[in-house]
Order: C-alpha cells, then structure tokens, then sequence
C-alpha cells in the first residue's frame, strides 16, 4: 500500500508537470491511469494483491520511460523514482522472476539514456534553473518519505515476526518437554514407567560413582493382586493401583522417584540416605498402603525388598538383588520389608 500510493502521488505530480509544458494528451492518459489506481485503492487487500505484479510491471515498462522524458532524462529524477521501483520489485516478486524485473529496469533506464543522447529533443526540457530545483527537491521528500516509512514498517514486522517466531520456539520446547515427559510416564497411575528406569538408573549410578554417595531401591508388589482383578474386575483394579501410587507418593520425598515396572510391581528409588531413613520410608510406605479402603471393604498390602547399591554395579545387579529380596519378603508372609542383612536385620511388619 506505500508503495501503491507512493506511484498515485507521484503519477498526480506527473500530470502537473505534463500540464504545465503543454502537454494535455499525455496529462489525460495520466488521469486515466489515477482513476484506475483509485478504483483500486477501494477495493479488498485479496484483490489488491492480484493487482500488485501487474501495476509494478507497468510502471517498469511504461511509466519509468514516459516519467524520463516527461522529467528532463538525464537531466530529471527518474532515477530516484528508480528506486523505488527496484524495492518494489524486491518485495512483490520472487526466484528469478526478481532478478529479471530487476534487470528490466536497468535496461530501461539505460536505454531512456541512450535514445535521449540520440534524439535530444524527446525530453522535455526544464523551463528555468528553479524549475530543476523544485523537481528534485519535490522527488527526494517523496522519495526519502516513501524509503523512510517502508523501512520503518518491515523493520516493525521484522520485530514482530522475531517476537513471534521466539514465542513459537519457546511454546515447542515446552510442547516437547511435555511430551518426552509423557513418553516417560505410566498412562494410567503417573509414575515413571520402565522406558524411564534404564536411563534413569544409569544416570544415577553414574553419578553415585562420581560422588560416592549411594542409593536406596526399593522392589515392590502389591499381594494377591491378581486376586483382586479376578473378584472385582480389572476396572477396580486400576482404581487400586492408582490409589497405591498416590500413596506411595505421599511418602517419599520431594528428591524421591517412583517406577512402575508393569502389573503391580513398582520401584522407588531414595537418594542420599542414610539406612534408617530408607528403612523408614519403607515402613511407611507399607503402613500406607494398608490403611486404604476401597469400595466392598477391600483392603491391599504391600511387600517390599530394599536394597543399597554398591560402587561399579549395574542396573540389573540392583534389580536382581531387590527382586531377591521382595521374592523373600512373599515367602515369608508378605505385607513386610525385606533388607540386606550387611548392614542391618529384616524386618517384619
């Protein structure tokens, strides 16, 4: 739209200069092409756009030469207006089709230059020294104003596509965080699930080796869950173990993470505490979960294997000693913690 007034403006400017040598003819196809851009200017952006191409192209090939002439040739302003043609050009078309405007418009200025050295008298010439100087004082304001407000507005939408584009990133990483969380998640309790755990454990062990501090696991299953699925429905089943999770959740501390394997087996893994702690957390937990109620007075227990894991030891040797540990805590009875006896003694709840 600057653009497209910028070359109304300067096409009323024409007429004046048309009318003022004489040339009435010419003056009349100008008011002409003015009611033309007029009509246009009334109409919707959408059609507004279908007209751009053809109007640039126009002043490419018609208006630059008959501007020329009209304005003292070389002698005149055309080239300013030249310019903005070109900017034009830039924004409006696109590949090669940019390139060849472009192109266009160097070739019709110089040839305007050439058939001016060669027929002198198609120019019209300026009638008085002040003549010239009001046209190029006229031009540059039109010219600068034009150049002075196009570059303020793309420098603004610029910004705001910058603005919008970091707003976008930002949502994306956030949007993808979210669903690498998912991704780690149990769908239906909201534990951590076992795609977690590999990466999880090899992380923290890392770390324990680094540092030389040391983890508590802590294997658990919930007895006679099948029990429950079988008497009550598998839609029961799942309120219970969400009610577990939550549970469990409502023991550990903030640094504390919670795994569910798969069924009803889950793993809580306690950072940098001493053994009566993760003992106690443990205790806890059992107590926890058998304080629940559910619907048809069914109540749950849990059984635990704990483990503290040693320097240089795997995943799966953390697992495989807690699993050990937990098959022990089912044999003898369930609904108790089981623990390594090197640095303390079972015990039973």
């Amino acid at each position: 739209m600057i653009f497209f007034f910028s070359i109304y403006f300067s096409s009323l400017y024409s007429v004046a200069v048309s009318m003022s040598f004489g040339r009435i003819t010419l003056a009349i196809a100008q008011w002409i092409a003015i009611a033309f851009y007029t009509v246009i200017a009334l109409l919707s952006v959408r059609i507004q756009m279908l007209f751009s191409k053809g109007i640039v192209i126009g002043i490419t090939f018609f208006c630059i030469p008959y501007m020329f002439f009209e304005t003292g040739g070389y002698y005149g302003t055309v080239l300013m207006f030249t310019a903005l043609f070109v900017f034009a050009i830039a924004m409006i078309f696109k590949g090669r089709a940019r390139i060849f405007m472009a192109l266009g418009v160097i070739v019709i200025y110089g040839g305007c230059v050439i058939l001016q050295y060669l027929f002198p008298g198609l120019a019209v010439p300026f009638t008085s020294p002040e003549a010239v100087v009001i046209e190029h004082i006229i031009t540059l304001v039109l010219v600068v104003a034009v150049l002075s407000i196009t570059t303020v507005y793309i420098s603004n939408t610029l910004d705001y596509e910058e603005r919008v584009i970091k707003s976008l990133l930002a949502d994306m990483e956030q949007a993808n965080k979210k669903l690498e969380e998912m991704s780690n998640r149990d769908a239906l309790t909201g534990a951590y699930n076992r795609r977690y755990f590999s990466e999880f454990m090899e992380r923290t062990i890392q770390s324990c080796n680094e540092t030389g501090r040391f983890i508590h696991c802590l294997l658990m299953d919930l007895d006679h869950f099948k029990r429950i699925n079988d008497t009550y429905g598998h839609g029961f089943g799942d309120e219970v173990l969400i009610a577990t999770v939550r549970a469990i959740g409502d023991v550990l501390r903030e640094s504390d993470v919670i795994i569910r394997f798969g069924g009803e087996e889950f793993m809580v893994v306690i950072y940098d505490a001493v053994d009566s702690v993760a003992l106690n957390i443990s205790e806890r937990i059992c107590d926890s979960i058998r304080n629940l109620t559910f619907r048809n007075g069914v109540k749950v227990s849990i059984s635990i294997g704990m483990v503290r894991s040693k320097p240089n030891e795997t995943p799966e040797d953390i697992f495989a000693r807690a699993d050990t540990l937990l098959y022990r805590a089912k044999s003898e009875g369930r609904n108790r913690v089981c623990f390594e006896s090197n640095y303390s003694t079972d015990k039973k709840l």
